[in-house]
This record gives structure tokens, C-alpha cells and sequence, in this order.
């Protein structure tokens, strides 16, 4: 069986497709249900996978695979709007919405549509599979760009005649012609029959430039489907001179290099990674880490969104924000600036790459200065912390039960401690509730002077306040060294951060980092959480620390 690419186009019957591929092929066979995964990344996590199907997003250059069979399905722009408007509205209770969509009528939705929203879903998710590099395509550009996608599909079909869609597919891939299921079907809707002639008009309006792909995409399934009428073979979208479908792929999958476009007005210098305890291009699992994107503005622009994506060995997207989605946006002078994305580092031991963007909307759709992909690079050679293995930091919590009448168990103090550090502001509200638990998770019994450690505490909040772990007077872990006469050596220790604000009753693993006394001899390390500005855990309530003895070796 040949590998297959289903390009699901939302609101086309894709739904009832997929079933169908799942009844050929076996559900086994057929990827999970992908909703908004770019393409590039579906490709990647689903390989393995004889059939992939689902909503995909694509960016420009991005190209359909010449491995797979690719396969689409169009439907009529106003039916296909008409769908998915009373879907969201009747069908979609579960999931996050527009509330106003709930509350509206029909004639109010397309009255507030003044075109600020693209509605061209089928033109938009198309479109970007055979336009690259170009900043601020013109609607016949996006329009030329998504025939010339289509053009490139092995199949395409129109949801009015998926009947016929499917015996295509069968007689293409050999398989025994199977009924195509429907479903997913909007309730309470509209029928194209039943629209007034002022919101027929309307909606012409709007969704004019998808109706002439719509066009096109219905000439090419009907050339096709002639072609199987007429056992004439499998059908061929080039025409006489033109280069093959195969061709057109094979010239878009040669490698061209990280992905670069825009109109530079504005335009990325470097992309850095920064750990706060390893320093520039290197960061462990659980540490604070600032991804600095550092870029020139040659002429003043008032609308600027910087975004920074981190991608994988693969190739594959783990995280990606942007200003605008952190809520900023920003207005430019000419002059070079950096801007910094802060975080706590939960990705895995890797090799990472760093891609950043410069648009002047919510996407590169409305207009990019500069699109840069392997812009910088960043490694996570360890972790600060020890409680977890694989690629992705989590916080677990644990807590055992007994589950019949004669089950008895109690907690064993000799577990074998393992694991070693940190993260890093508004003014927090003074504590006057000091109730707390640190347990070293590691153990610690000799230094050599001045030397740099990492203990790894379980801090457990057992008071009635939250523990803030940014602004001002947030809460650090610390701790003194006191002699073996118990005289202060070291009143104020280095501080580390709580990895995230600590709530009443929760608790948070945090990588302490020390640095031994610079006199060898016999010393307690005190351990104490600080609020800043305003006291020390321990001096309120002793048993808020701990208390490790260790030797500092000569």
C-alpha cells in the first residue's frame, strides 16, 4: 500500500474520510486525528504511520511530501462557511469559543465581519504549499500559489461527490470500493437554499477569491474522474510541457537550507540562549534560561511582534510564543534592540535550534519583516534536577494509599537520595506565616573550600500564603553557615529561586545552589527559605530548615 497524506481542510467531509481510510487500511494504520500540528512536524511524529490525516497548518516553504500519496478534499466556500459558522455555534459546547458566536444571530456574525478576519480557510491552508519567500503576497498571488498546490495533490476531490472521491481512491490503490460513513454533520443550520438574497450577497462577497479555487478544484476532479471513466489510468493534473507532479516535488523537497524570507525593514541579527547558571548557549533541565533575540529596525515601524520557536534534533517545533501572544506589541524607531524571552527550562537533555520572526501581525500572513529559522542554537547537556527521565520536565506529585481492608504501609526514611538546581518580578504582599518543609533530596557530607554545589531540597508550603517566586520580596531558598562552636561563618548564603510560585498545601522541587566556606574545618549548613526584604523561614520557626553537618576539607 502506498503511504498516504489526507490534507484535511476543515468543514469537507474530512471526518468521513478518515473513517473511510480507517476501514481500508485498519485504525493502526491511520494517525490519530491531528488538529492544527504544522505539517512539517505531523511528518515527523506520524512517519511511521502508513496514513496520515488532519487538520495541518502550513508555512511558506513548507511542501507536500513525495513519499506519501497526498490527498485533498474541497467543498463549495459558502456551504463549507455555513457549516462550520453553525457547527461552532450549536456542536462545539465543550470547547473554547467566541462567546459571542453563542449569543448572536446569523445576519449580526456577518455584519461584524468587516474583513479584519480572514473566512478564506481553504485558500489560506493551501496557498503557503507553493508560495515561498515572498513577504505580503497580494490575494491573486494566494490564490495563483493555491491552484498551483492543488496542481500538486496525487488526488483531489469536492465533498459534494465524495462518493465518487472514494471510488477514485480505490481504483488508484487497489482497494474493494467501501461506503464512505458520514458524520460530524452541523446541527441547526442553514441550508444553502434557505439564505435571504442579502446574505447570499454577502457571502459572495467575502468568500470570492475561495470560490474561484473552488472552481478550479471541481475542473480538476472532474478531468480526473473522466480519466478513470475512460480507463484511461490514474490521473495526471500537468499539462502538455509542464513538469511533471513527481517533478514539481522532488525540486521542492531538494534541501535549500534553514528557511529565510521578508522585507528586512526590520531584521534579526542573533538569536541567544542564555542559562542563568551555565551562561550563554547552555542550559540544564529545571534552570532559568533567557532566549535574547537581537534585531535592527532600518526604518520606524508601527506595529512589530518578535516570536522565537525551539525546535528538535528532527527538526520538529517543542515551543514557540510570540510578543503579541505574551501581550506586547511594539512600535519601532530605527536602531538595533533585544528583546528577551524568559522561562524556565523543562525540555530535555538535546540539541536544540533557535528560529525567530519579525511580523507585523498575529502571523507572517499579515506582512514579515524578517523569518529566520536556525538562527541560533542552544545545547541542555544536564539536569539541575533528578526526579524525572525523558525529554520533558514535569512537577509529579505522589502519595500512596492503602486500597483493602488489610493493607498497612508506612513511609521508609533510608530511601537512596539522588539528584542535585534553580530559576529566578510586583511587590509581594509581606509574609507573617512561616511554616515550611525542606528536605534534602540528595546526599551532602564534604566540600572542598569555596566550592559550588547543587542540593536538591523538597520544599513543601505548610503555611497559609503563597510562596511568590518573582517581583519584589519574592521567596529564595538560602542558608548559613554556622561553626562547630555555633558562631555564624557565612549569615547570608547565595540565593536560588523557586521554580514557579509555590501554593498553601503544594510543594516545589528547587536545586539549591551553595558555595562551601573558604576555611576548611567542621561546619552545619543551615538551610532557610528568605523572603526578601523581609525575614528569614528559620528565625520565625526553627523548623522550617535543616540542618546538614559537613566537613570542608583542607
Amino acid at each position: 500500500m502506498k503511504d498516504i497524506l489526507h490534507f484535511h481542510l476543515p468543514r469537507t467531509g474530512g471526518t468521513a474520510l478518515r473513517h473511510f481510510l480507517v476501514d481500508q487500511v485498519g485504525e493502526d494504520n491511520v494517525s490519530k486525528p491531528i488538529t492544527g500540528m504544522k505539517l512539517r512536524d505531523a511528518l515527523l511524529q506520524w512517519a511511521h504511520v502508513p496514513v496520515i490525516s488532519g487538520h495541518l497548518a502550513t508555512l511558506q516553504g513548507d511542501a507536500l511530501p513525495s513519499d506519501r500519496y497526498c490527498i485533498t478534499v474541497l467543498r463549495n466556500p459558502i456551504d463549507r462557511f455555513l457549516s462550520e459558522h453553525f457547527f461552532q455555534k450549536h456542536n462545539n459546547a465543550s470547547r473554547v469559543m467566541d462567546a459571542a458566536l453563542q449569543v448572536s444571530s446569523f445576519d449580526e456574525c456577518l455584519a461584524r465581519n468587516d474583513g479584519s478576519e480572514s473566512n478564506l480557510v481553504q485558500l489560506d491552508m493551501l496557498f503557503p504549499l507553493a508560495l515561498a519567500n515572498v513577504s505580503s503576497p497580494t490575494a491573486e498571488e494566494k490564490l495563483q500559489a493555491a491552484r498551483s498546490a492543488l496542481d500538486d495533490f496525487d488526488a483531489v476531490g469536492i465533498q459534494e461527490e465524495l462518493e465518487d472521491f472514494a471510488l477514485m481512491l480505490c481504483a488508484e490503490l487497489g482497494w474493494t470500493p467501501l461506503e464512505v460513513p458520514r458524520s460530524n454533520s452541523s446541527m441547526h443550520r442553514l441550508a444553502l437554499h434557505e439564505l435571504s438574497p442579502g446574505q447570499s450577497k454577502a457571502l459572495h462577497a467575502m468568500l470570492e477569491p475561495e470560490l474561484d479555487l473552488y472552481r478550479y478544484a471541481v475542473s480538476r476532479f472532474r478531468r480526473d474522474r473522466r480519466r478513470y471513466l475512460t480507463l484511461a489510468g490514474p490521473a495526471s493534473s500537468s499539462r502538455p510541457g509542464e513538469p511533471t507532479r513527481d517533478t514539481r516535488r522532488a525540486q521542492r523537497d531538494t534541501p535549500q537550507g534553514p528557511l529565510e524570507f521578508g522585507d528586512k525593514r526590520c531584521e534579526i541579527l542573533s538569536v541567544q540562549a542564555c542559562g542563568a547558571m551555565l551562561g550563554d548557549g547552555s542550559v540544564m533541565v529545571g534552570e532559568r534560561m533567557t532566549i535574547a533575540v537581537r534585531f535592527i529596525a532600518h526604518e520606524a515601524v508601527e506595529r512589530l511582534n518578535v516570536g522565537m520557536a525551539i525546535k528538535d534534533e528532527r527538526g520538529a517545533l517543542v515551543f514557540g510564543t510570540n510578543s503579541m501572544q505574551l501581550g506586547q506589541q511594539y512600535a519601532v524607531a530605527p536602531g538595533t534592540y533585544e528583546i528577551y524571552f524568559c522561562m524556565l527550562n523543562r525540555l530535555g537533555i538535546g540539541h536544540y535550534t533557535l528560529d525567530a520572526a519579525l511580523v507585523a501581525g498575529a502571523t507572517h500572513f499579515d506582512g514579515c519583516y524578517h523569518w529566520r529559522e536556525q538562527a541560533g542554537g542552544m545545547e541542555v547537556p544536564s539536569a539541575a534536577v533528578g526526579h524525572f527521565i525523558g525529554r520533558t520536565l514535569m512537577d509529579p506529585g505522589v502519595e500512596l494509599a492503602g486500597a483493602s481492608p488489610e493493607a498497612h504501609w508506612s513511609l521508609c526514611t533510608d530511601v537512596d537520595p539522588a539528584g542535585v538546581a534553580g530559576s529566578f518580578g510586583a511587590l509581594n504582599p509581606t509574609l507573617a506565616d512561616f511554616r515550611a518543609s525542606l528536605q534534602p533530596m540528595a546526599q551532602l557530607s564534604r566540600l572542598r573550600p569555596s566550592a559550588d554545589a547543587l542540593l536538591q531540597i523538597w520544599a513543601s508550603n505548610r503555611g497559609d500564603a503563597p510562596w511568590p517566586c518573582t517581583g519584589r520580596n519574592p521567596v529564595n531558598l538560602s542558608y548559613r553557615w554556622l561553626a562547630s562552636n555555633g558562631t555564624i561563618e557565612v549569615a547570608d548564603g547565595l540565593r536560588t529561586a523557586l521554580p514557579e510560585d509555590v501554593p498553601p498545601a503544594l510543594a516545589a522541587i528547587v536545586p539549591m545552589q551553595i558555595r562551601s566556606p573558604s576555611r576548611p574545618g567542621h561546619y552545619t549548613l543551615q538551610g532557610s527559605l528568605v523572603q526578601e526584604q523581609n525575614a528569614w523561614f528559620i528565625d520565625h520557626d526553627p523548623t522550617s530548615g535543616f540542618a546538614l553537618p559537613i566537613e570542608v576539607l583542607a
